[in-house]
């Protein structure tokens, strides 16, 4: 299988290579040729793959494995696979008779969670510009049922229920690492996130911004509890 053969070159190029040379530069040398090599032959073989999300998948790899030596093609590779996985879920959103087979592209619930965050490890605060932009219908879908759950919903909001938690741990899960990544801009960060919803990340946010602004954090703590006990009256009220 093809897309088994790719990410089995992407293994064998991240591993060092161990030759009887006569001195580390010979070794490095011939492991940089060796990882062009494959690099190019993977390259090659991307457009014989079916899915585009296999090759979005392949593309993110790629961009994991080249961004210590040569980051702007890093991210280049970043931004096509972005490109082919955005493409490959506007094909499914057309194709609603394969839904079951689609599944993955249509709840971005596996296949978009690796690429982004193969991508966050490099640029969290990247992974987060794509998370917006490759955020599915079905996603959208439940953070506005989210907004407007009442007893009227019916038991299918369950399953939005989960998608819209699931998105907010991860988006909320790269804002912690963004902030790890650029401490210059983490407070900002972490005020944005924590105002926008509740997710199992939200203690370690909390907890984040409280290292580096402890007076914010209490406030933006407070707000949290008043918004719980809130939902909680209107939920016993309902």
């Amino acid at each position: 299988m093809l897309i088994a053969r790719l990410l089995f070159c992407l293994l064998v190029c991240g591993f060092p290579v161990f030759l009887f040379a006569q001195n580390d530069a010979e070794a490095a040398k011939e492991k940089q040729r060796r990882q062009v090599l494959l690099l190019d032959q993977i390259l090659s073989d991307i457009p014989n793959l079916k899915l585009g999300e296999n090759r979005a998948l392949v593309y993110a790899k790629l961009g994991n494995l080249v961004w210590k030596t040569d980051e702007k093609r890093a991210r280049a590779f970043f931004q096509s696979s972005v490109n082919e996985l955005v493409n490959a879920q506007i094909s499914a959103e057309a194709d609603k008779k394969n839904a079951a087979y689609q599944s993955d592209l249509l709840t971005g619930q596996s296949t978009r969670s690796q690429i982004l965050q193969t991508i966050a490890a490099r640029d969290a605060e990247l992974a987060l510009e794509y998370l917006y932009k490759t955020r599915p219908a079905a996603i959208v879908k439940a953070f506005s049922m989210s907004t407007t759950k009442n007893s009227k919903i019916s038991n299918n909001y369950g399953n939005y229920d989960y998608l819209a938690q699931n998105e907010t741990n991860l988006e909320q899960s790269f804002v912690r690492l963004a902030a790890d990544q650029n401490p210059e801009r983490a407070i900002r960060l972490l005020k944005d996130s924590l105002k926008k919803g509740f997710s199992n990340e939200t203690l370690n946010l909390l907890k984040k911004l409280h290292e580096k602004d402890a007076e914010t954090a209490n406030e933006i703590a407070s707000e949290i509890v008043g918004k719980l006990i809130g939902s909680s009256r209107l939920a016993l009220t309902a």
